[in-house]
């Protein structure tokens, strides 16, 4: 039978990217090109995973993750393979008409750490994503557990005080280093900033460092990239009006703004553009990125509009739940709404959608939206909970 609810179709995808090895479980972005064990796309589901009552691969994952930082930088890998996640990727892209079981292991351990991209630049945000994640993990760990993990995490954390100078200043990533990686983004990208902000807010809350660590940061982050005139948060550096959906939801999300300030935002933000482009909200940024700025490897696939073009279904199930804890219901259910019938029309949870042929997921010539979708998935759940629709959607 068909199922009708989005909610067992999300739990299932994120259910079918569990990996189970002689090393414990871990989460997988995805069943084909990202069939590796990518950083950021299991910490933005790992909330989904625990809602599903699977803790143990959450704790697995970021302990793996968190003894995996680079011994000299701290740096949290991006990934985590047995194999390549270049050559999955590959074999999937160019050569996905095949049968590639044989030519695709399944992750098995021993696992190795991958910290540098095609690019050969690291993710800027691992950091600051696994340490968001794994507070979760130590407040329901064992005194004993917590006693184990206080090293690894506080070398994890030294990466993020060195960056920011002990919260002194922001930081400048390299090109293609954070979720927006088919974009350069050189410079200071607002994204990766509120994110360490979070970070460094959750580890002072649990007395590891002090909070006017991460207070100093989000006053010069917020002095620096709000926009009076458009009333919203700019991408960073790398472009004077920018506006990145997912930074600015971030912000309200985590409560960063006094109330009166979260308020304005919100309604600026759900009248802006990188709102009100598409039918729902879901595409990362508003202006599109110039065409310098794009990854020609990217653009070799057919992606050109990867990060400016294709609407985000992980970005779609957080736009609805800042709508519901920001007040509007209304449209948050609507985004829901939409957001239900695209999955139940493909019975899975897709990756990208072009809004060229109605949000169907994104396909060309060498290229298929990644399914079922980790990222997504785990966000979906976390919005369905919010909004209380679990049982019955």
């Amino acid at each position: 039978m068909e199922p009708t609810s989005l909610f067992e179709i999300a739990s299932r995808s994120l259910k079918e990217n569990i990996v189970e090895t002689t090393s414990g479980p871990f989460l997988r972005a995805g069943a084909h090109q990202f069939g590796s064990l990518w950083t950021r796309d299991f910490c933005w589901a790992s909330r989904g995973l625990e809602l599903c009552g699977r803790d143990d691969v959450v704790d697995n994952h970021l302990e793996t993750l968190l003894r995996s930082a680079h011994p000299q930088s701290g740096l949290i890998p991006r990934i985590l393979e047995s194999g390549s996640s270049a050559q999955r990727v590959v074999l999937h892209t160019a050569l996905r008409a095949l049968p590639l079981n044989w030519l695709c292991p399944k992750i098995a351990s021993p696992l190795k750490p991958e910290y540098f991209g095609e690019h050969k630049t690291p993710s800027y945000d691992s950091n600051s994503l696994v340490l968001i994640a794994a507070a979760r993990t130590y407040d329901r760990a064992s005194q004993q557990k917590k006693e184990q993990l206080k090293e690894p995490l506080q070398k994890t954390l030294q990466f993020l005080l060195d960056q920011t100078d002990q919260g002194q200043q922001w930081f400048e990533q390299p090109a293609f280093s954070d979720w927006q990686d088919s974009a350069s983004r050189l410079g200071v990208s607002f994204y990766s900033q509120v994110l360490a902000v979070q970070a460094l807010r959750l580890w002072s809350d649990r007395s590891f460092i002090s909070d006017q660590i991460w207070k100093n940061l989000w006053e010069i982050l917020r002095k620096s990239f709000y926009h009076p005139q458009k009333g919203l948060f700019l991408s960073g550096s790398f472009s004077l009006e920018q506006i990145s959906l997912e930074a600015n939801l971030l912000v309200l999300d985590w409560s960063l703004l006094p109330e009166a300030e979260s308020k304005d935002l919100w309604k600026n933000l759900r009248g802006s553009r990188v709102w009100i482009q598409e039918e729902i909200p879901g595409i990362p940024v508003e202006p599109p990125y110039k065409e310098w700025q794009v990854s020609w490897y990217t653009k070799s696939v057919g992606l050109r509009g990867y990060h400016d073009a294709l609407l985000w279904t992980w970005l779609a199930a957080l736009a609805a739940r800042v709508a519901y804890r920001c007040g509007d219901e209304k449209e948050a259910r609507r985004i829901f709404t939409r957001l239900k019938s695209i999955c139940l029309s493909v019975n899975s949870v897709p990756e990208i959608l072009d809004p060229n042929t109605r949000f169907l997921p994104f396909e060309n010539w060498l290229y298929k939206s990644e399914f079922p979708f980790s990222w997504a998935a785990g966000q979906i759940i976390e919005m369905m909970t919010a909004l209380g629709l679990t049982e019955s959607d």
